[in-house]
C-alpha cells in the first residue's frame, strides 16, 4: 500500500511539472504577425498633362495653362485625348505627357496604344511628329536619358504608337519616379539641375496644301504599366 501510495505521488508530481512546463511554453512564446501589401498606381499627372499649340507657350502664365487647355482631356489616368484644331502649315502642337509612380512598388511598362486618329484624313495623313525622346526623373532628383531608338525624324502620326512602344520598352518606374516625353535630346547636364523640355510636339508640315484648312482631329494615348516581375 505504501509503495502504490509512492507511485501514486510520483505519477501526480510528474504531471504538475509537465503542466507547468507546458505553462512556462505558453506564457512565454508570444508570435505576433504583420502583414501589409503594396500599392500598384502608375498614372498621368493631371497637373501637368496637357496639349496647347507651341506659339501660345511664348510669354505663357503656366499657371493659366489648365484652364486655357481646349486641346486634351484626361479621359482616365492612363488615357490623354489630344485634340489638334486651328493648325496651319509650319505650326506645332506641344504634347505635355507626365507619368509618375504613385504607389509603392516597381513598375514595368507594359504597351502604348495610340487609338484613332479620329477627323479630316488628309490632315491625319500629314501631320508629323518631328523627334521623340524620354527620360525618367527619379525620386532623389536625378534624371536619366531613355535609349535613344530610331530618334531620327519625322515621324507620321500613324508610326507613333510603334515608335512609343519601342521607345519605352523596357522602361521600370521605381516608387516616386516621373517619366517625361520630350522633343529633343537635350538632357546631358539635367543631373546638375538644368531644366528639360516636358513635351514632344506635332507638327503639320510647311508643305501641307489648302485641304488641311479647317480641320480637326483627335487621337488617344494610353499608356499601361504591370508589376514587375
Amino acid at each position: 500500500m505504501k509503495k502504490a501510495k509512492i507511485i501514486t505521488a510520483a505519477v501526480l508530481a510528474a504531471t504538475l511539472l509537465m503542466g507547468a512546463g507546458y505553462a512556462s511554453w505558453n506564457d512565454n512564446v508570444k508570435i505576433k504577425n504583420s502583414v501589409e501589401t503594396g500599392t500598384f498606381n502608375v498614372s498621368f499627372d493631371k497637373d501637368n498633362c496637357w496639349v496647347l499649340p507651341s506659339d501660345s507657350l511664348v510669354n505663357a502664365d503656366m499657371n493659366k495653362i489648365e484652364s486655357d487647355n481646349l486641346y486634351s482631356t484626361l479621359k482616365d489616368t492612363k488615357t490623354l485625348e489630344v485634340t489638334l484644331k486651328n493648325m496651319y502649315p509650319g505650326s506645332e502642337v506641344c504634347v505635355n505627357t507626365v507619368m509618375k509612380n504613385y504607389g509603392s512598388i516597381p513598375a514595368k511598362f507594359d504597351n502604348v496604344e495610340v487609338s484613332g486618329p479620329t477627323g479630316d484624313n488628309g490632315l491625319i495623313q500629314d501631320l508629323e511628329v518631328p523627334f521623340l525622346y524620354g527620360y525618367i526623373e527619379h525620386k532623389n532628383g536625378t534624371v536619366s536619358s531613355l535609349p535613344d531608338v530610331d530618334s531620327k525624324g519625322p515621324i507620321k502620326l500613324s508610326q507613333l504608337q510603334a515608335k512609343m512602344n519601342n521607345l519605352l520598352s523596357n522602361v521600370i518606374l521605381q516608387p516616386g519616379d516621373t517619366l517625361k516625353l520630350q522633343k529633343s535630346n537635350n538632357n546631358k547636364n539635367n543631373n546638375s539641375g538644368i531644366a528639360v523640355e516636358d513635351h514632344f510636339n506635332i507638327e503639320l508640315p510647311k508643305d501641307s496644301t489648302n485641304i488641311t484648312q479647317n480641320k480637326e482631329a483627335k487621337f488617344d494615348i494610353t499608356i499601361s504599366w504591370k508589376q514587375v516581375d
